[in-house]
């Protein structure tokens, strides 16, 4: 019996050792959506198909269906992000973009805008002089591709216009709160003005436009991106129900190239 085979773009959002010589990876494909895939005898140093099965990899692979899993028996690296892989700080900020692709999106559920957000988030983020912005804007197009996008200019319940500086914002009821029902949510916290409009920026630029990013990292505080952080996580921290594991690698990278303050 000859197995069916197909041929498709990927980014490997996962991998996990089989045995001696096996990868079982979770693929982010354009045509069939997320979907877990052995790649045989990866793991030897003379594969054909070691390079294409790393993390983070954007690939042409060709792939038979199997019983349980599909097996993939050719690939070709399209972008093998090797500026990512030199880069502690990329690595992590890559590392949340894959698994929010993973978290967020449901097997065999295509969704090709979500798969070139994410090939072109990659792209930018090799090149960027500011991972976090590209970061939040590739978190705010996924958000509202999967259909949680926050409300970030109008009331989450009756849709009144916000003006308060800060405002609150519930992750619970998704969005910001008018006077009339700030209350109406036990989770609130506070967002300013400043970074609720840095959020709907980016919602409408694409990750790519590194002069728009530059743009704004020099009209944009740090206080005012790490409110959008802080933000963010609670958003998506609420719809997914468990912790993001990426975010505190983030942190921990964060902390390891900041200098020390008062000169200690």
């Amino acid at each position: 019996m000859t197995l069916r085979v197909y041929t498709t773009p990927v980014v490997v959002l996962h991998r996990t050792n089989l045995g001696e010589h096996d990868k079982i990876l979770t693929l982010c494909t354009l045509e069939r959506g997320k979907l877990n895939a052995v790649a045989k005898g990866a793991r030897k140093p003379i594969s054909k198909l070691a390079g294409a099965t790393e993390l983070f990899t954007h690939s042409r692979v060709q792939l038979a269906v199997g019983r349980s899993l599909d097996v993939i028996t050719q690939a070709e690296i399209t972008d093998s992000f090797q500026g990512i892989r030199n880069d502690l700080t990329r690595i992590a900020h890559a590392s949340l973009m894959t698994e929010l692709v993973d978290r967020f999106t449901e097997e065999r559920d295509p969704h090709p805008q979500l798969f070139w957000l994410l090939v072109n988030a990659l792209r930018a983020l090799e090149q960027t002089a500011h991972p976090d912005l590209v970061t939040h804007c590739f978190e705010m197009h996924l958000l509202s591709e999967v259909g949680y996008g926050p409300h970030l200019a109008d009331c989450a319940i009756c849709g009144t216009e916000i003006h308060a500086d800060p405002a609150p914002f519930s992750p619970a009821l998704g969005g910001v709160l008018c006077p009339a029902h700030r209350r109406r949510a036990a989770d609130t916290m506070p967002a300013g003005l400043g970074t609720l409009s840095l959020g709907r920026t980016l919602l409408h630029i694409s990750p790519r436009r590194e002069d728009a990013l530059e743009a704004l990292a020099a009209h944009t505080s740090p206080e005012i991106r790490r409110g959008l952080e802080r933000l963010l996580r609670a958003h998506m921290q609420y719809r997914l129900e468990r912790p993001l594991k990426s975010p505190d690698f983030i942190r921990e990278v964060t902390a390891l190239y900041t200098p020390p303050s008062n000169g200690r």
